[in-house]
């Protein structure tokens, strides 16, 4: 880009001299305009970025518009002013030399016989040049990323393409942030470091553009946006951040940090066409990911019926998978509540690179959830990997369950694992539990009342009183069931209960004594308290 500084090597500026602003040097110049009465003029024309040039015609007697005419112009985004003294102003005024000094404005003097017409043909030859050039850099790197797609390239091969033209440091993640690929090309700040070791951008500094709305910038604009330094999370150097797009839906995000050097105009062009090619490769790995998912789904449907299918058949199907039929398993199921991304693909994507190294697993979709089959010769233990994926997995806002069935030890048995995580995570969401992990085998008691028909519920006394008092909570609005369900879950203990519900004593007691006169039960007797969990339990699991 043609700034200031370099404005004035040009043959025509040869006898100019900077009087005020010299911080302002590195202005980009875009356009050159002249001006006849700059006193007179708004500039609501401007683009930003202009050179004026003016003889100070106007301004010569009037000292209150030389001092108005410097902060006007900064305020529509003008580069500099060049003066052509001796013919109505002999320099530049004082007043307007401090405002210029004050705002990092430039003002050049340029002797009176310097021709405006060189001055305009000089610069503007020169700015088109310089988008000639532009143009043709980036040209030359599109043909280049193209051909990596054109190749049957990886989006590995493509940044190392564009890094070697930008010399910069590139970060290619999905969707929910983890790392696909990146090249490095000069020094890189915390955040950049702490990304490649961990695989993924951290949740700190994802929650930082979170909260700033640089994420919900781009998202709604599609478009490439500018992330300043953010040294409170280990962004201390700035950064364009690009949507990865198909079909309006954002796959991904391309990264391209800066060092020493300010990011330019051909960085911010490059990146967006890098971000299209990336596109491209990522949208040709999904399909071929498609086709693997409905092979690993088709494949877990025939294991859920293993018995009824011949072994011929189901050894043919998990040789292509390279699933072992002699090992032993377990499943793990992932509802989620809640997550940074709406696109399950690219979270289950997440879940099968957190694996990696973990455990051996087949990942797939099922039901708008994400299905884990755990394969091992060791006794399966999927409360452990179950929690270590969560850590693996954590971003900001993510609400994710995963509920483990029992190890099963035959093939043959994969599907009663299956039901267990099913169970595992519905009870635990009617229960209001949303995120973590839920082990079938802690749920006890709580399978067995999902089980009981709902008939034999209403022969059950303290089941009646449970839902007489939700009535009577509803039509008087009370409390007096929260009251009762925090007291029998702190075992009787009054003092325990009054502070979970930030009522005091006294008030909880007569709450309780409500209870009893609504129920006819006697709170104190432990068999009734007993009773009494066990039917709210059953009420949380059924409902009314």
């Amino acid at each position: 880009m043609l700034t200031i500084a370099k404005m004035l090597t040009l043959p025509v500026f040869e006898r100019a001299r900077v009087v005020a602003g010299h911080a302002g040097l590195q202005n980009q110049v875009r356009r050159v305009h002249i001006v006849s009465m700059p006193d007179g003029e708004e500039y609501d024309w401007t683009q930003g970025g202009e050179l004026i040039l003016s003889v100070g015609f106007g301004l010569r007697h009037d000292p209150e518009r030389q001092a108005s005419i410097i902060p006007k112009m900064v305020e529509y985004g003008i580069s500099g002013f060049v003066l052509s003294v001796d013919h109505y102003l002999a320099c530049a005024p004082d007043v307007m030399i401090a405002a210029a000094d004050r705002h990092n404005f430039p003002i050049i003097e340029l002797p009176g016989d310097v021709v405006f017409v060189e001055v305009t043909e000089q610069v503007l030859t020169t700015i088109l040049n310089e988008q000639y050039a532009l143009q043709s850099q980036v040209r030359r790197i599109h043909q280049s990323l193209m051909d990596v797609v054109l190749g049957g390239g990886s989006l590995q091969r493509l940044l190392d393409v564009l890094g070697t033209y930008l010399e910069r440091s590139i970060t290619i993640e999905s969707v929910s942030f983890e790392v696909l690929a990146h090249t490095q090309n000069g020094p890189v700040d915390e955040g950049r470091e702490r990304s490649i070791e961990e695989k993924r951008s951290t949740p700190d500094v994802i929650e930082s553009l979170m909260a700033s709305g640089t994420f919900k910038q781009m998202l709604a604009e599609q478009q490439p946006v500018y992330i300043k330094p953010r040294p409170e999370v280990g962004l201390t150097m700035q950064r364009i951040v690009a949507p990865i797009i198909v079909a309006k839906s954002v796959i991904g995000y391309m990264w391209i940090i800066a060092d020493d050097r300010e990011l330019t105009m051909l960085d911010e062009m490059a990146i967006g066409q890098a971000a299209t090619v990336a596109a491209l490769l990522m949208y040709k790995e999904r399909a071929v990911q498609e086709t693997q998912l409905k092979m690993r789904g088709d494949f877990f449907n025939i294991l859920l019926d293993a018995e009824s299918v011949s072994s011929a058949w189901l050894e043919s199907q998990a040789a292509m998978l390279d699933f072992p039929l002699n090992w032993n398993y377990q499943i793990m199921l992932l509802s989620v509540w809640q997550s940074t991304t709406d696109d399950l693909t690219a979270l289950m994507n997440a879940v099968d690179g957190a694996l990696k190294g973990m455990a051996r697993a087949l990942v797939f979709t099922r039901d708008q959830k994400i299905v884990v089959v755990l394969q091992t010769r060791q006794e399966p233990d999927g409360r452990t990997i179950a929690e270590a994926l969560l850590k693996r997995l954590n971003q900001p806002s993510d609400q994710i369950l995963i509920g483990v069935g029992n190890p099963v030890y035959k093939v043959g048995d994969v599907a009663s694992s299956y039901e267990q995580a099913i169970d595992a995570v519905e009870i635990a969401g009617t229960l209001g539990i949303t995120e973590g992990v839920t082990v079938f085998e802690d749920l006890g008691l709580l399978h067995w009342l999902q089980q009981i028909p709902v008939d034999a519920l209403s022969l059950n006394r303290y089941y009646r009183a449970i839902v007489n008092l939700d009535g009577h909570d509803r039509e008087q609005n009370k409390q007096l069931l929260l009251t009762l369900e925090m007291y029998l879950e702190t075992g009787g203990v009054i003092k325990d209960a009054s502070e979970r519900l930030f009522v005091h004593r006294n008030t909880l007691i007569y709450r309780l004594e409500r209870v009893e006169e609504l129920t006819g039960i006697d709170l104190r007797n432990k068999e009734h308290q007993l009773n009494l969990s066990v039917a709210l339990k059953t009420f949380r699991l059924r409902g009314r």
